[in-house]
């Protein structure tokens, strides 16, 4: 087994993962029973409500039998109340695990503000990823819990990005909010990381870097330009013959658009120039791929650009606003347990999780994980030249 490990970890370390970066996924090469350290990040979606209907995302689509609205939504009857939500922070350290709140929209829940001041109060680290437009109204609360990182998802320049969300004046209030939390910021001194993400889609591709230069003339920390996460026939039939159908998966945003609209070459000279700009530092690429690369991503759904495996379920896991716990919205629709009736620690190592981790290792390059951005974020392939 030691053996097994230290081969794993030369494969990812050839595949040019960093070092510190390997010792923190140590669990992974070394535990062959499915057991994992402390997760270092549990992602909670406090509402199942979203404001926007986005035309790449299941649940904005309204694509109800996808898994990744099922792993989001979950079941309407059933929501974590506030005692609910202390039971799981107090039954975690925040000195090793730190909260995400996403999903759908985190400040449309109506406990969103009494949420922050506890996971705050209890030491912590909080992320936030948003769509921006009800910024303005919770920028108060904020950056009184003094966040540590908020993220807004802004696709591009008005006339994409609300075509994109589907609700006209969606870009107006997401740069107000990004501007009002901008100037909060500076006027408190707080430490909050404030970022934007940028996914990108057939309809963005043209104007990508004159975009990202725009956001990035603002105060922000960064830009994380995304490619477009996707699962389509072709992974879900593959999938299924690899696992006979035992880890639920389906297509995602079916028929809105297809991936392979996508220009790879346009979309690479984009690229291009904006790891070539002053702005490089500031921009994250996840993944970054040549053009040949790019190409099999977009045009070749079961193409592995990574070349390794997926070491997600030993890092984190996702709780639906019902309370079923998942890997993430985007991965297998199997449910890990529900923290209604299990705590969210003896769910981490019970036996869902366990049996798939195991799997996983068997099987560490699945279909259903080769578009999945949560596993390109982990490794974050290495820097290429344009």
């Amino acid at each position: 087994m030691l053996t097994d490990g230290i081969k794993d970890a030369l494969i990812c370390l050839k595949a040019g993962m960093p070092l510190p970066r390997l010792w923190t996924r140590r669990d992974y090469f070394f535990r062959r029973d499915g057991t994992a350290l402390p997760p270092r990040i549990i992602y909670i979606t406090l509402s199942p409500a979203c404001n926007l209907k986005c035309m790449m995302c299941d649940i904005g689509s309204k694509v109800s039998s996808s898994t990744w609205y099922k792993s989001s939504i979950g079941d309407v009857s059933k929501r974590l109340r506030m005692q609910d939500l202390e039971k799981i922070l107090d039954s975690l350290d925040p000195k090793i695990t730190a909260i995400g709140l996403s999903g759908t929209e985190p400040l449309l829940a109506p406990n969103f503000d009494e949420f922050l001041g506890y996971a705050k109060s209890r030491g912590f680290q909080v992320q936030i990823t948003t769509n921006g437009t009800l910024l303005k109204e919770h920028v108060d609360e904020i950056v009184e819990h003094q966040v540590d990182s908020l993220g807004i998802s802004i696709v591009g320049p008005v006339d994409i990005h609300d075509k994109l969300r589907g609700v006209p004046g969606t870009y107006g209030k997401a740069m107000e909010g990004l501007k009002i939390l901008l100037e909060a910021r500076a006027r408190e001194r707080i430490k909050m990381r404030i970022s934007v993400s940028v996914t990108v889609t057939p309809l963005n591709v043209k104007v990508l870097a004159d975009f990202v230069k725009t956001l990035l003339e603002t105060d922000i920390d960064s830009v994380t330009v995304s490619h477009l996460g996707y699962r389509d026939s072709k992974i879900v039939e593959a999938q299924r013959a690899l696992d006979g159908g035992r880890w639920t998966v389906s297509q995602s945003a079916p028929g809105i658009f297809s991936p392979q609209d996508v220009d790879a070459d346009e979309l690479f000279h984009q690229l291009s120039i904006l790891s070539d700009s002053k702005y490089s530092s500031r921009v994250k690429i996840i993944p970054r791929m040549d053009l040949s690369e790019l190409k099999n991503y977009y045009y070749d759904s079961l193409y592995n650009v990574l070349g390794t495996g997926c070491f997600y379920p030993w890092i984190g896991a996702s709780i639906a606003s019902d309370g079923e716990v998942f890997v993430l919205p985007m991965c297998v629709g199997v449910s890990m347990g529900n923290v209604l009736e299990h705590g969210i620690q003896e769910i981490w190592n019970g036996e869902g999780f366990k049996n798939f981790r195991k799997w996983l290792r068997d099987n560490p390059a699945p279909p259903a994980c080769l578009r999945c951005c949560s596993w390109y974020r982990i490794h974050n392939k290495k820097k290429v030249e344009h």
